[in-house]
């Protein structure tokens, strides 16, 4: 459905990768955990990106599924006429 990733999630993604690299390279637990913490946190801010782009292309393909299709023949009535006729 959306193959190319929106760019605040792929910064997102981008983001807990280098938190991770970081936690890998760190000398101290509490460095070690404060860098695994943040790539948590950047991990549940990517997910927030693509449930957000889900739900927007679930909308916008229900309000194309549901726009009513313009009667050609209708098309040269000016407002007036349309008026009249309803």
């Amino acid at each position: 459905m959306l193959s190319d990733l929106d760019s605040d999630q792929k910064e997102a993604l981008d983001r807990a990768a280098e938190c991770r690299r970081k936690a890998d390279a760190a000398r101290f637990a509490d460095v070690r955990d404060h860098y695994l913490d943040m790539e948590k946190r950047w991990l549940r801010l990517a997910e927030s990106y693509a449930f957000a782009a889900r739900i927007r292309a679930f909308v916008n393909d229900r309000i194309r599924k549901d726009e009513p299709t313009r009667d050609p023949d209708l098309t040269h009535l000016n407002p007036e006429e349309s008026r009249t006729r309803r």
